[in-house]
């Protein structure tokens, strides 16, 4: 009996043996392949998707040339160009002519003028050039005349050939001076357009921005999916570990249930962790890529960047909220907003004044044609000799003491009766020149109080990193002294997988701590507004044709300089 006994112990002994051999050879098969878990996943995919090793860098390129909302944000500079080419248009001069010819025939009667009922040929012409005067709101122009009348019997001449030219100019003297309606719209639209490109920087700046959050939220998901992959494996090795020392009676069937329990726990967070990481592939894919994210899409992105590779650095509030006032785009694009406001108070106030206007002229003419003997006059004088002079000749006169002269200054003025509507309107643009200042201070304090708390929590961010790393040494400790005890008899598999859930919260907080430093980081960078010069992005010139194409023809990168590695 003795004998039996002492068989049955060795063969237990054996089990044992046995069952920690194989415990210390899935441990070493748990962290061979905790190192590697997120690898195999990939690699069960790699006949089916096109996997793109990605630097934060090179993410970034790729979201300002992908990225749908800087290619819809583009346009507005370029729209508001068009904007201040259309507002000096009304400054194009205008070039108009008319032309008549007639013929007039008397009914034949007894009058001494037309017996006969003479037939009177009339040619009329005339052109001219109009214009307005930029800045001053006057206007010129400049008018050319000239006929052509033969067989005219009141007439000393036929064919009689008249031609003048004028110069007329109004020139308003309260009203409309300086801040007159076209040069209003050239100066607002110049304005706006200078706002556009301030608002597409800011679209730059929030695309950036964006893209290295969903950058480093991939590599945290990425990490944290690791981490359950590691803490499943850990898991089932310790489930078969519970199974084979159940089947030689060391341990309890409650002991393969807790087992077995920690299995489907860490089996459910694989699963979340899975879900989320491909949400955030997703979300980068959409901003590097744009178009190419598309419902049977198998494209996946790799970060090659890894966020425990930082630099620690320490920020001056004040320094930070300097940078921020210098450089913010949003403070830029308040103060052209003041700067139109402005214009339009000028504008208006002009607008109440009476009307003034001076008005001046200058004309000068000349005569030419053939002795008419049929003159109806002949009789009372001598009749002119011929000179077979034509157009040319009249234009010869303007210079001449025979020429015609005339000029004529005058002025007109009109006095509107309450004038309430443009007192209105002063009013009002006043109001809301007052109401666009206060915003600028509303957000005068709004960055002051942004860069602060991005500044507070970069340096949370950065104490957390230590804290995170020593709990987790911490909790790794306490796990392998778990699992001596285990080994030992004094614990139990549940109690193992109570500290290595601990463990793995550890990990996960520092995943979350490097991520958030990361970010914080970026969120600084935004609030001072120096994040497109941390990624060497310069906003370029803008232009409405370039090279002649139109502007669909060319992308976002026309309005970006090249970005440098």
């Amino acid at each position: 009996m003795r004998i039996a006994k002492l068989s049955r112990l060795a063969n237990v002994a054996l089990l044992l043996l046995a069952a920690l051999e194989v415990q210390a050879d899935e441990h070493l098969d748990v962290a061979e392949a905790a190192d590697h878990a997120v690898e195999d996943m990939v690699a069960e995919t790699t006949n089916e998707t096109e996997t793109i090793p990605l630097s934060l860098h090179e993410t970034v390129n790729l979201a300002i040339q992908n990225n749908l909302g800087v290619e819809v944000s583009r346009h507005a500079p370029l729209i508001a160009d068009e904007d201040v080419s259309i507002a000096w248009s009304a400054y194009d001069p205008t070039f108009d002519g008319e032309f008549t010819h007639a013929s007039n025939r008397g009914a034949a009667s007894s009058s001494s003028f037309d017996p006969d009922g003479t037939e009177i040929f009339t040619n009329t012409g005339s052109a001219g050039i109009n214009g307005l005067i930029p800045l001053l709101g006057a206007t010129l122009s400049l008018d050319y005349t000239g006929s052509r009348v033969k067989n005219n019997p009141t007439s000393n001449l036929s064919p009689k050939y008249e031609s003048g030219l004028a110069l007329a100019a109004t020139v308003p003297l309260l009203k409309g001076l300086v801040w007159n309606e076209p040069w209003t719209q050239v100066t607002v639209a110049s304005t706006q357009h200078s706002a556009s490109l301030e608002n597409f920087r800011e679209t730059l700046m929030n695309t950036v921005q964006t893209t290295v959050a969903r950058y480093w939220q991939l590599v945290a998901d990425l990490e944290q999916l690791r981490v359950a992959k590691k803490s499943l494996q850990t898991g089932q090795a310790l489930l078969q570990q519970t199974r084979t020392e159940y089947e030689v009676g060391v341990k309890s069937k409650v002991e393969v249930i807790q087992a077995e329990a920690g299995v489907a726990q860490r089996e459910l967070e694989v699963i979340r962790a899975e879900a989320s990481y491909r949400n955030a592939q997703d979300a980068l894919i959409d901003a590097a890529y744009g178009i190419r994210l598309t419902p049977d899409a198998s494209l996946t992105v790799q970060p090659t960047d890894s966020p425990s590779d930082y630099d620690e650095y320490t920020v001056d509030p004040t320094a930070a909220t300097a940078l921020a006032m210098k450089n913010r785009p949003e403070l830029a694009s308040i103060e052209y907003e003041i700067e139109r406001q402005e214009t339009l108070v000028r504008f208006r106030k002009n607008q109440r004044l009476p009307q003034l206007d001076l008005n001046v002229t200058y004309g000068t003419s000349g005569v030419e044609g053939n002795g008419n003997e049929d003159s109806v006059f002949s009789g009372l004088g001598p009749v002119p000799e011929g000179t077979g002079g034509d157009f040319s000749d009249t234009a010869d006169n303007w210079f001449e003491k025979r020429g015609g002269r005339e000029y004529s200054v005058g002025g007109r003025f009109t006095i509107p009766v309450g004038n309430y509507g443009p007192r209105h309107n002063v009013r009002r643009a006043r109001l809301e020149l007052r109401r666009s200042k206060t915003r600028l201070t509303q957000l005068h304090q709004r960055i002051i109080v942004e860069v602060r708390r991005d500044i507070r929590l970069l340096e949370a961010a950065r104490k957390g990193i230590d804290a995170s790393e020593r709990s987790r040494v911490a909790a790794e400790e306490q796990l392998r002294a778990e699992r001596i005890r285990l080994e030992h008899g004094e614990s139990t598999p549940f109690d193992v997988l109570q500290k290595e859930s601990d463990l793995v919260e550890a990990e996960v907080s520092k995943i979350s701590a490097l991520q958030l430093y990361r970010t914080s980081a970026s969120d600084l960078d935004r609030a001072q507004g120096t994040i497109l010069r941390t990624h060497n992005i310069v906003v370029g010139s803008v232009s409405p044709l370039r090279n002649g194409m139109e502007p669909e023809a060319f992308g976002v990168g026309d309005l970006l300089e090249p970005v440098l590695p």
